[in-house]
C-alpha cells in the first residue's frame, strides 16, 4: 500500500508548503555546511567577534590580511558560486572592515582563514542600494566564498560552532 499526497490546492496550503520546503532546504544546507572538513574541531578553532575573540588571535588575524588596495586571488570555488550570487569579478583590500571570523589550525595555531565584512561602494551604485560583502580570505590572500549581507542586517550564525572560551591544548599536566 502505498501513500500518496495531494498537491496543495488553496493559496494558503502553497505558502505553507512552500514555507516547508525552504525549511527543509535550509537544513540540508546547514547540515552540508557543518561536515566541511574545516568545521572539525579536532583539527580547527573558530573564533567569532560577537562571541570571543582575543586579541592576540584578532591582532595575528589582521597581520595575516593583506595590505590596503592589494587585489586578491579567487578560487575556483568562488568563481563558481560568483554568478549565482552576483559576486563582484575583482576584489581589493578594503581600507574599512570587519573582521568577523578567524579559524585557526589547532595543532599548530596558525590562522587558518579570516573572514571579513565590508561596505561594497562601486562607483555607479546608489548608497541606498549598497551593501555590505563577507568574503572568506584563506593564507595565500585568496577569497573562497563571499556572500552579500544588508548593512542594517546582524549575521546569523551558530555559536555551538565557535569557541566560547580558552581552549587548553595538550594533555593535563604537560
Amino acid at each position: 500500500m502505498s501513500i500518496t499526497k495531494r498537491a496543495p490546492s488553496t493559496s494558503r496550503e502553497k505558502k505553507a508548503w512552500k514555507r516547508g520546503k525552504k525549511r527543509e532546504k535550509r537544513q540540508h544546507s546547514r547540515e552540508q555546511h557543518l561536515n566541511q572538513e574545516h568545521y572539525d574541531r579536532e583539527k580547527y578553532q573558530q573564533y567569532h567577534q560577537d562571541i570571543f575573540l582575543p586579541h592576540e588571535i584578532r591582532d595575528a588575524a589582521l597581520a595575516f590580511l593583506p595590505p590596503r588596495g592589494h587585489p586578491f586571488t579567487l578560487s575556483k570555488h568562488y568563481l563558481e558560486v560568483s554568478e549565482e550570487r552576483n559576486l563582484p569579478p575583482r576584489v581589493l583590500m578594503p581600507k574599512e572592515f570587519m573582521l568577523t571570523d578567524v579559524t585557526l589550525i589547532t595543532d599548530t595555531r596558525a590562522i587558518f582563514r579570516v573572514a571579513i565584512r565590508f561596505r561594497w561602494t562601486g562607483r555607479k551604485i546608489k548608497k541606498s542600494q549598497q551593501k555590505d560583502l563577507v568574503v572568506v580570505i584563506e593564507g595565500d590572500w585568496e577569497i573562497v566564498t563571499g556572500y552579500w549581507v544588508r548593512p542594517d542586517k546582524e549575521l546569523r550564525y551558530d555559536r555551538e560552532v565557535y569557541v566560547q572560551e580558552w581552549v587548553r591544548v595538550g594533555k593535563e599536566g604537560e
